[in-house]
C-alpha cells in the first residue's frame, strides 16, 4: 500500500513491529467495507450509485496495473468507502508486482467466488486481467447484494465459474450495466476488456457526475442502522 500512494487507495501512513505485533496506521474510511452496506440495502439503491462505485474502482485498479501490480482480491470486503463519496481499494495481501522477468504469475490465491477462471485453471500464467473478472463480480455484488454462488460449497463454486456461462443481472439494470459485466466477464483473456479501456466504457460516461447521488444513497442507508456511525 506504501508503494502506490494514490487518491484511490486507502492511504498507509506507517507500519511497524511492536512489542510483537504488526501495528498499521491508514486512512479512516467511516463508512467500513462496502460489503455491509450492499448486503443490507441488497440493490435497492439508484443505478447511479453503481456506475460510480465501479468507476471509483475501476480507477484504483487502473491506477495500480499502471505500476504492473495485481491485486487478485478485488471483492467488496476490500473496497473501503467514506460519507464524502470516497470509494477506495484496500487489503493488499495478496498483491503481486510483475517484473520484466515475469509477467505472469501462476500461484491460486484470492477468494473462490470472484477468482478468474484461467486462475482457477492453472494451466499457464495469469495477468492483471483476474482483477478485470473479479470487478465483474463486484459489479453483480451492487446489482444483486452479493456474489454469484455464494451459498454453495466452494468445490462447487469452481466447477461453476469454470463450466457455467458468466452469470447476469435482473433485467431492473440497463443493458448498458449488463454490457460493462460482460466485457469483465469474458472467460476469454484476449476478448476481456482491460482497465484502460473499460474507463471509456459508454455506462460509465456520466459517473463522474454521481458522487452527490452516491452520498445520498449512504446517507440513506446511515438513517436505516441500529448502530450507525458518529
Amino acid at each position: 500500500m506504501q508503494m502506490t500512494q494514490s487518491d484511490s487507495i486507502v492511504k498507509c501512513f506507517e507500519a511497524f513491529d511492536f512489542q510483537n505485533r504488526l501495528w498499521i496506521f491508514m486512512e479512516l474510511m467511516d463508512g467500513g467495507a462496502f460489503t455491509a452496506m450492499l448486503e443490507e440495502l441488497a440493490g435497492d439503491y439508484s443505478e447511479g450509485f453503481c456506475k460510480y462505485s465501479l468507476y471509483k474502482t475501476l480507477v484504483g485498479l487502473q491506477d495500480i496495473h499502471s505500476r504492473n501490480i495485481i491485486h487478485r482480491d478485488i471483492k467488496s470486503d476490500n473496497i473501503l468507502v467514506s460519507s464524502q463519496g470516497e470509494v477506495k481499494l484496500a487489503d493488499f495481501g495478496y498483491a503481486v508486482v510483475l517484473t520484466q522477468q515475469q509477467q505472469g504469475r501462476k500461484s491460486k490465491v484470492g477468494t473462490v467466488c470472484w477468482m478468474a477462471p484461467e486462475l482457477i485453471e492453472g494451466k499457464g500464467q495469469y495477468d492483471n486481467k483476474v482483477d478485470v473478472w473479479s470487478l465483474g463480480i463486484f459489479a453483480i455484488e451492487l446489482a444483486m447484494g452479493e456474489p454469484p454462488y455464494i451459498s454453495e460449497h466452494h468445490t462447487r463454486v469452481l466447477f461453476n465459474i469454470l463450466h457455467k456461462k458468466p452469470p447476469r443481472i435482473n433485467p431492473k439494470w440497463s443493458a448498458e450495466f449488463q454490457d460493462f459485466i460482460d466485457r469483465c466477464l469474458d472467460k476469454n483473456v484476449d476478448r476481456r476488456w482491460s482497465c484502460d479501456k473499460l474507463i471509456h466504457h459508454p455506462f460509465l460516461a456520466d459517473a463522474e457526475e454521481m458522487r452527490e447521488e452516491w452520498c445520498r444513497e449512504f446517507r440513506r442507508w446511515q438513517a436505516t442502522r441500529t448502530d450507525p456511525l458518529p
